[in-house]
């Protein structure tokens, strides 16, 4: 922030008033006297004042935290559940640090020295440290910038010196093998009859409803749906003239909600199994005019009923588990593993399998299921040469290589005689005279008979 002259194109001098707000909003007006320049300039800082914006150079860091809670956040269209983790994170762990502290006092030293000690004393575990950083970095992010109580950052680079944010999980998700994935399908409908056959032997007047909870998991098996946007699918976000299903929040129909989609990726399409379809046919005619597909009590969509239908199923599959013989370690979210695993052990590409799981890049998709998916594809270089060689270009290398031309296709010269060689052999009963005794006329390995080596080639080239 600053008075400064400037030359205009004419040659005149013009005093200019430069000033940033405490948000980093910049206001640069030009005047003919320095006179005026200082006075907009005064006038810029005292309004920037009274609405709190000016920078304080003695403010604390419990007043940046209150500001950052009680305005930043409510502006922010996010979650209340984030919202809450947010007040959580700094009541617990950055106002008791750094609460009194001045601001401008809050060093790149002083923070880094704080995670370190965290990370290894293990006070904390690894998420709550990625946490606490990913909640600090917004609340200093509003003061760092020109002219602001920070120039730099204190957590510039901090998190990749600090390996924060990164995943550790070694080896590929918890995924269920095709087999198992039907096991615990057929053992999901098994334990809804059970669980029905005991409410109605103790409520005589209770209506059974074998389907409900199963179409759910086959939802989240066969489309690849975390738990929150299975809840919150609606009848009309099945299309099945198109055979797809459309994830997305009431927000993208312009009504209020309060549930939205993780990220911007997660808005999409998702291709319909045809074993999914017969599930979803007789469920569309159930819920008609019904607000939500699979679970009609989620009602309203609040907090609470969102959050007991949540562990709901979490229950349910944990029983499911237990019924079917299947590890414990498998949750509602091990189904989705099991779509991308099971679309990759397919072959199919990785760009579509980031498309169905709504990830934000195919960045995502490769850092989880990087490690899973086959490393090998048998004769994909072989293919890849042979289509991009030109026509009698090998006949030619073997020309000016002062061998015999080749007289077949590109592959005849893997590994066997050319014809060429073959004759010549016969004819003098003996081996070649350009090749060395025991050696192929390439000079390579020594020759194995010609009909046990044409034998053979077809299969070497199947290991390629």
């Amino acid at each position: 922030m600053a008075i400064y002259t400037r030359l205009n194109r004419s040659g005149s001098k013009r005093y200019v008033a430069d000033t940033y707000d405490g948000r980093g909003g910049r206001d640069v007006t030009s005047h003919e006297t320095r006179r005026e320049a200082a006075d907009a300039y005064a006038e810029r800082r005292l309004a920037a004042k009274a609405a709190g914006l000016a920078p304080d150079r003695n403010m604390k860091f419990g007043t940046l935290a209150d500001r950052f809670l009680d305005v930043d956040l409510k502006a922010r269209p996010i979650r209340a559940k984030t919202r809450r983790n947010y007040r959580d994170i700094i009541e617990t762990h950055l106002r008791p640090w750094l609460g009194g502290m001045k601001v401008r006092d809050v060093s790149q030293d002083l923070v880094s020295d704080f995670f370190q000690r965290m990370l290894a004393n293990e006070v904390r575990a690894r998420g709550t440290v990625n946490n606490i950083h990913a909640c600090l970095s917004v609340v200093l992010k509003s003061v760092v910038g020109p002219h602001k109580l920070l120039s730099v950052h204190p957590l510039a680079g901090l998190a990749k010196l600090l390996e924060l944010g990164t995943r550790t999980r070694v080896g590929p998700p918890p995924a269920m093998r095709a087999e198992q994935l039907a096991t615990f399908l057929s053992a999901a409908l098994e334990f809804r009859r059970a669980q029905e056959a005991q409410r109605s032997r103790s409520t005589p007047e209770h209506t059974a409803d074998l389907a409900h909870d199963v179409p759910a998991l086959a939802v989240m098996g066969w489309a690849g749906l975390r738990l929150g946007e299975a809840l919150h699918l609606r009848p009309e976000d099945v299309d099945l003239a198109d055979d797809v299903l459309r994830v997305r929040s009431e927000a993208d129909k312009g009504e209020p909600a309060a549930w939205r989609p993780k990220t911007k990726g997660s808005i999409r399409r998702v291709d319909i199994a045809g074993n999914l379809r017969a599930v979803l046919e007789p469920l569309l005619a159930r819920r008609r005019g019904e607000r939500w597909l699979l679970y009609p009590e989620l009602g309203n969509d609040t907090e609470a009923e969102r959050a007991s239908l949540a562990n709901h199923v979490r229950h349910f599959t944990a029983g499911v588990l237990a019924h079917a013989g299947l590890p414990d370690h498998f949750t509602p979210h091990s189904l989705r593993h099991s779509f991308a695993m099971a679309l990759l052990e397919k072959g199919v590409s990785i760009q579509y399998v980031s498309q169905q799981l709504g990830h934000a890049s195919i960045q995502v998709t490769v850092q989880c299921y990087g490690s899973a998916w086959a490393m090998r594809a048998p004769g994909a270089v072989s293919a890849a040469a042979d289509a991009s060689t030109p026509a009698g270009w090998l006949d030619a290398m073997a020309a000016a290589a002062g061998r015999p031309a080749v007289d077949g296709p590109p592959d005849a010269l893997r590994g066997r005689r050319t014809r060429a060689h073959d004759a010549t052999a016969s004819d003098a009963g003996r081996p070649d005279n350009d090749a060395p005794r025991g050696t192929t006329a390439r000079g390579g390995a020594p020759a194995a008979d010609s009909s046990e080596n044409g034998g053979n080639n077809s299969a070497e080239r199947g290991r390629s």
